[in-house]
């Protein structure tokens, strides 16, 4: 739509913004996420993430991406 409203040289390179803000939103989406999720499993299950931290929000960010990616597919 704006490559045709605006010519294919403009509105090509806004488009390519547009999708790599898409992108890297999305990416900070799942990071909030996963940061909410391993906030609310340590209050309401009481489990202690002292030398887990950086590993369950690998795992959180790994099970929310993986349904995307077979979305996609």
């Amino acid at each position: 739509m704006i490559s045709r409203s605006l010519g294919p040289e403009f509105g090509g390179s806004i488009g390519v913004v547009f999708s790599l803000a898409n992108a890297i939103g999305a990416a900070m989406y799942v990071v909030g996420f996963a940061e909410t999720v391993q906030a609310l499993m340590s209050v309401s299950i009481n489990i202690k993430f002292h030398s887990w931290v950086g590993w369950t929000k690998y795992f959180i960010h790994m099970i929310t991406i993986v349904p995307f990616h077979v979305y996609l597919l």
